[in-house]
Parts: C-alpha cells; sequence; structure tokens
C-alpha cells in the first residue's frame, strides 16, 4: 500500500465531503480500463493512515471516435501509427516499406492518428509527462503507474479492445524499453481482429 501525499489527500477529502455532483473518472486495473462515474466515496481510519473507499458505478465508456483510412493506410495501420505515439512517442509516419507517392496529406493522417470525435486526442504520449511528474523521485512507482496510463490510453483511444501484452522496463534514466502486443476489436464475424504489436524505446526526457 502506497501512503497518500497530501495533494492527493485533500482532493480525496473535497470528493469524501460531496454529496453530489460526483465526477466522471477513467480507471485502470491490470490491463482492464473504464471510464465512471463515481457512486460514492467512503472515508475511514486505520492507526494513524487515511484510507478512502471509491465506489464505481457501470463502465459508462463508449467510444466515439470514427474509425476511417486513406488510400495507403488502413484504419488498422493507423492505430498502429497511434499505439506508437502512445507508448513511444513517435510523430504520424508513413510505416517503413509503404509508397510516397500519392501518399495522404500529412495533415489528414494526424488528424485520423489523434483520433476523429474522439474525447481522448491522442497528440503525445503521457509517459513523459508522467516521469517527470512521478518518476524521478520513484521508478517504481514511475513504472507502476505507467502500465496503467498506457492501458487507459490504448483502450479509451480505441486503439486496441483488448491488452494482450505490455512490459516496460526503465533504460538508464531517461528511457523507458517498451514491449505490447494488442488486439483490435472485431469488425467482422469471420475475420480475426488484427493484432497491433510494438517494440521499442520511449525517451522520457
Amino acid at each position: 500500500m502506497r501512503f497518500l501525499v497530501a495533494a492527493e489527500r485533500a482532493f480525496l477529502e473535497t470528493l469524501a465531503n460531496r454529496r453530489f455532483g460526483l465526477p466522471t473518472v477513467d480507471f485502470a486495473f491490470g490491463t482492464t480500463a473504464m471510464r465512471s462515474r463515481l457512486s460514492s466515496v467512503v472515508r475511514s481510519f486505520e492507526g494513524d493512515q487515511d484510507r478512502f473507499t471509491l465506489v464505481l458505478g457501470h463502465d459508462t465508456y463508449q467510444s466515439d471516435s470514427m474509425e476511417m483510412g486513406t488510400s495507403l493506410l488502413s484504419a488498422d495501420d493507423i492505430a498502429g501509427l497511434r499505439a506508437r505515439r502512445i507508448l513511444l512517442n513517435e510523430g504520424a509516419v508513413v510505416p517503413p516499406g509503404r509508397s510516397s507517392q500519392g501518399r495522404p496529406d500529412d495533415s489528414m493522417v494526424e488528424v485520423l492518428v489523434r483520433g476523429m470525435q474522439s474525447s481522448l486526442s491522442v497528440e503525445a504520449s503521457p509517459l513523459p509527462q508522467l516521469f517527470h511528474a512521478v518518476g524521478v523521485a520513484d521508478q517504481r512507482y514511475f513504472l507502476a503507474a505507467a502500465k496503467l496510463t498506457a492501458v487507459l490510453w490504448l483502450k479509451l483511444s480505441g486503439t486496441v479492445a483488448h491488452v494482450l501484452e505490455l512490459e516496460m522496463k526503465l533504460k538508464r534514466t531517461n528511457s523507458l524499453e517498451v514491449h505490447f502486443r494488442g488486439a483490435r476489436g472485431r469488425v467482422y464475424s469471420n475475420r480475426e481482429p488484427d493484432i497491433i504489436e510494438v517494440d521499442g524505446v520511449c525517451r522520457l526526457e
């Protein structure tokens, strides 16, 4: 169990004192992610430590993003680029081996990678910012938080429906080694969903 820091305790106290209007929160555990409205926040005490129990309602998330491809990039290709941006902080680029002739305008690719009409716009990886917030002081906590954050972004952005494998290791002090496999959502009953694989290093500077 990790003890609460002052800012976290103050935030949870505010929620526990609310009687109406509890917010919707994004939640990740293991390889599961959901968006749900808080039903209640209960505060209790164990010795000299506070304990807050957050009760979540049903998953309210429904992907509202529009998925489409281009003449050279399928919707699955676009999702692969989005996964690489989330995990490795890469920009929107045409995958190696694709012809550059007749390539869609980069601005259109960028719109698709970010997610059209999506409540979670993927403009950059959340991992470098997370590292600077918590990882410098507590690298073990950062790795745990990074995995949960990645799962949340991958699923709520509609990039994958299922996280099959996700491994992260700090390489030196400013790089994160990532291995990921995830399954896209099923579109056709007679076709298995595509698998997205990402291996690489995310620079945390």
